[in-house]
């Protein structure tokens, strides 16, 4: 099993942001527990390129840091079914077109800190750049899940789920590679000096 950190194209395709600044922190709620009876429709905009240019919207979209999915309305109908008990779509809406952030609900307790390289703060994770993950946990049916370690961070998908994306033709992906049935090299942009 293949396993990605999700990330929308943002060369290519339009990346987003929050019309109203009120907004501009919601992801700060997608924190893994359901939130739609709490939630209101999140106004966004696609940011042109540097030049003015319009660029096309793909199917998977991101805002900000990027963590958090946000898919087309052909996303949704395309996942609906496979996402159904991994997390809620919650509407947003753009100009003529409607969006859906994906909060995951879904959280697997696969890492191995002690193989694993990563940034600490007070003793927490605040940042991996070496993911090694336990064995034999991750049901080969998965698509989409957290950590409990970044609540607020990184999401996961699978190989199954960069495969379905690609049967449905949709467009936007370009998730980064972590694990190929087991850890990736070390390189050195992994390694941190803590000075």
């Amino acid at each position: 099993m293949k396993i990605y950190t999700y990330h929308a194209n943002v060369e290519d395709y339009n990346w987003f942001d929050t019309i109203d600044d009120k907004d501009i922190w919601f992801y700060k709620k997608l924190a893994g527990k359901p939130i739609k009876s709490e939630w209101h429709e999140v106004k966004i905009q696609p940011i042109d390129d540097d030049e003015g240019k319009k660029i096309s919207i793909g199917d998977f979209l991101t805002i900000g840091s990027g963590y958090t999915p946000i898919f087309s309305e052909k996303a949704v109908k395309s996942f609906t079914n496979h996402l159904k008990y991994k997390g809620e779509f919650l509407k947003m809406s753009s100009t003529d077109k409607s969006f859906y952030v994906f909060n995951v609900t879904n959280f697997i307790d696969i890492l191995d800190e002690s193989q694993s390289i990563a940034v600490r703060y007070d003793n927490k994770i605040a940042r991996i750049t070496h993911y090694h993950f336990l064995k034999n946990i991750i049901n080969e049916k998965e698509l989409i899940f957290k950590i409990p370690q970044l609540p607020l961070q990184q999401v996961f998908v699978t190989d199954l789920f960069i495969k379905l994306a690609n049967e449905y033709n949709l467009k936007g992906l370009d998730c980064k590679i972590i694990w190929d049935n087991g850890p990736l090299p070390v390189t050195p942009r992994d390694i941190i000096t803590v000075i």
